[in-house]
């Protein structure tokens, strides 16, 4: 009884052994399939965009635009827009960036001014302090020898 209970879990053991190397098996089976019918599917993908590019590469690729340009596909306000309103906006535009130069150019030349007087009144101002200065060291050094004369004479006198 014993070794029929041994036999049996061996048995039993080798059978689920088995079964999951057949699970193994099938699940890798099943993997390898599916990356197969994805690379097939990755193919058709791009054999079927080179195909589409061929065929539409015959066909011109600004035809819409052309047709727009010729007038064929325009509405009558675009028309209207593109031949009344856009020409005024553009010339109303040219005439603002005009007056903005000439306005800035004026706001050049009375800086320019401005800077002028202000640099000249600034040089003045300086010749004006270097001459005080100046006088203020003259007047030193003729103290200093006004005292070094008045003690001259009066080591003559003692």
């Amino acid at each position: 009884m014993q070794m029929r209970e041994a036999e049996l879990m061996e048995t039993q053991r080798l059978e689920e052994i088995r079964n999951r190397k057949n699970d193994e098996f099938d699940r890798r089976n099943m993997q390898m399939r599916i990356a197969k019918s994805q690379l097939q599917m990755a193919e058709k993908k791009i054999i079927a965009r080179q195909y589409s590019k061929m065929f539409l590469g015959t066909f011109k690729r600004d035809t819409l635009s052309l047709m727009v340009d010729l007038g064929a596909l325009r509405r009558p306000q675009e028309l209207s827009r593109d031949s009344i309103f856009v020409p005024q906006l553009y010339s109303q535009i040219q005439y603002d960036m005009q007056t903005y130069m000439i306005n800035q150019e004026q706001m050049d030349e009375m800086l320019n001014k401005s800077m002028e007087d202000i640099s000249l009144i600034h040089k003045a101002s300086i010749v004006r302090e270097l001459n005080r200065r100046a006088e203020i060291k003259k007047n030193e050094e003729r103290k200093k020898r006004d005292e070094e004369d008045a003690r001259d004479r009066r080591k003559e006198k003692r």
